[in-house]
């Protein structure tokens, strides 16, 4: 004969394990949220009243390791108190089923693993992104503790010592909230592999800060701005250099992390199509498209040249500049620049240069070289500098112009004109244009030009990044998953153990679980790494702890019903 469902003793289970799964909850969560706030604290990224809002912020994101130890211990003391108080032996006496018994535990672990779905795809990123704002909000504050502490700091692409540094007043007139002074600064610039490019020891450094909280991202963005003072450059392969000053610009990124943890479920769905929202893929296109940008400003030249005779650029004003000749020569590798040919041999090099839209000065040179400049972060990432070597001008204004620009008239040895652009610029275009059709094109040029590393190498290093994300995205999302199935498995284990063991002591049934939760949650871990790594094929791993912790408790259970 069946009996009845055993309503009272389901309701009196639940809230003996949701009282116990609360209040442990509340500990481990309090205390891994302090361990947490412990090293900011003592870095000087927090003042002591931050560290309390940063523990509040730290409690929601703690639960994705806190909450399923939790279940499984307060699992583990409720159903053992019961076995040792021969309540569970009472039931099994009247009839009720283990099965009843460890009921409330399977819809208690389904319950939970549903909301540790919800908070790691939705409320944990969202904290973790608060908190990493709360410690990056005053960058006054971390550049000043760092240094303070000697260390370097990172700066964009470099990495800036200082012996030491002084807070200044604001200044109003640059509209900076902020301002420091470096004394000693040694400053080492990486390239795109992380090996030093250049290194620079300046006297003193001159630091503006500036905030944006109306960015068009809709994150806050904080922008600095570095001068070194009396400067000594050095290049690998160049020996030193000497210069008054050089200045750097870098922005320091509010809400937008480059880690996929910092993002909800809906937004990890779009990064598959919109990549770019992450620093280091768009950092990576932002450079692809700038050599793509050079490789078409200087084949426009060439074409312009080669075909018309005449290439049109303008200079920072808005002035137009006629570039005369028969193309341009690349003329590696120690001159690395272009040449540009003339007419006829023998024949100068002509430019027209028009000042105030009318009045018109004509150049003639010997030589005249073309170099492009780039800046992928800058307002124009590719400009060029056209510099001519013995110039004779010619026009009403001619005289007055180079000695403005030379001190002298009539010949000059060499005249710069730097900052130009072209009046047909493909560089808007090229900049506008996502990852994939970047991509694309660099395939195109690449597979045209196999020689043109200029652009193969930075297309290989975006064409990584994105493969690297779409793992990292995909890793992700399985984890987030597979921590919340783990967290079902592990209350009803922890449930079984303690009904099975229950002339043990609480502790060695809770080790008896513990154990294997533990290799269940490194398992996920690993494999998410893996599958950044290596891909799809790793996903196995990832999934095999929950897997393996699932047979254990049904393997026990089985054991336990038998009996």
């Amino acid at each position: 004969m069946l009996g009845r469902t055993p309503r009272t003793i389901w309701l009196f289970q639940l809230l003996d394990l949701w009282r116990m799964v609360l209040l442990t909850s509340a500990v481990l969560v309090t205390v891994m949220s302090f361990a947490v706030a412990v090293k900011p604290l003592a870095d000087g990224k927090l003042e002591p009243l931050d560290t309390l809002r940063f523990m509040l912020l730290a409690m929601p994101p703690m639960l994705e390791y806190a909450l399923p130890f939790a279940a499984l211990f307060a699992a583990t003391l409720s159903y053992h108190r019961m076995a040792v108080d021969s309540e569970v032996m009472a039931c099994a006496v009247g009839g009720v089923s283990y099965r009843s018994l460890a009921a409330p535990a399977a819809v208690s672990g389904l319950i939970l693993g549903g909301i540790m779905l919800a908070l790691s795809h939705q409320v944990i990123p969202r904290f973790l992104r608060s908190m990493e704002e709360l410690v990056r909000e005053d960058v006054t504050r971390l550049l000043v503790a760092q240094i303070g502490r000697g260390q370097s700091v990172r700066m964009g692409d470099m990495l800036v010592y200082a012996e030491s540094v002084d807070r200044l007043d604001a200044d109003e007139k640059s509209g900076a909230y902020q301002r420091l002074l470096l004394r000693g600064v040694l400053a080492v610039k990486m390239d795109g592999r992380g090996r030093v490019d250049t290194d620079v020891t300046a006297a003193q450094a001159l630091v503006w800060l500036f905030r944006d909280d109306d960015a068009a991202s809709g994150d806050p963005i904080t922008t600095v701005k570095m001068k070194l003072l009396d400067v000594v450059a050095h290049r690998p392969g160049e020996g030193l250099g000497q210069v008054a000053e050089q200045a750097f610009a870098w922005e320091v990124p509010g809400g937008v992390i480059d880690d996929p943890k910092f993002l909800t479920y809906t937004e990890l769905r779009r990064l598959r199509d919109e990549p770019e929202r992450m620093n280091g893929v768009e950092r990576r296109r932002r450079v692809l498209a700038t050599h793509l940008a050079e490789r078409a400003t200087t084949d426009r030249i060439e074409a312009g040249l080669t075909g018309p005779g005449s290439a049109r650029l303008v200079d920072a004003l808005g002035q137009p500049i006629m570039l005369r000749g028969a193309g341009i020569v690349w003329r590696p590798p120690k001159i690395s620049r272009w040449e540009v040919l003339p007419l006829a041999p023998g024949r100068p090099i002509e430019a027209d240069r028009v000042f105030d839209g009318k009045r018109v000065q004509k150049l003639r040179a010997e030589r005249a070289w073309l170099v492009t400049s780039l800046a992928p972060e800058g307002d124009k990432p590719v400009t060029v500098n056209l510099t001519f070597e013995r110039v004779r001008a010619e026009g009403a204004s001619s005289e007055a112009a180079l000695r403005r620009e030379s001190g002298v008239s009539g010949l000059v040895q060499e005249l710069a004109l730097g900052g130009l652009t072209l009046t047909d610029d493909p560089v808007p275009d090229l900049t506008a244009e996502n990852s994939a059709a970047l991509l694309a094109r660099a395939e195109r040029r690449v597979a045209a030009f196999t020689w043109d590393t200029f652009v193969a190498d930075p297309a290989r290093d975006l064409r990584d990044r994105l493969a690297d994300l779409h793992r990292e995205v995909t890793g992700k999302l399985h984890e987030r998953a597979a921590m919340a199935a783990a967290c079902a498995v592990m209350l009803f284990a922890g449930a079984v153990m303690a009904m099975r063991l229950k002339d043990s002591l609480p502790l060695t049934v809770y080790l008896w679980s513990f154990i294997p939760a533990l290799v269940c949650v490194l398992s996920i871990v690993a494999g998410r790494q893996m599958v950044r790594h290596y891909g799809g094929l790793s996903l196995p791993v990832l999934w095999s702890g929950v897997a393996l912790l699932g047979a254990y408790a049904l393997l026990q259970y089985r054991r336990l019903a038998r009996h």
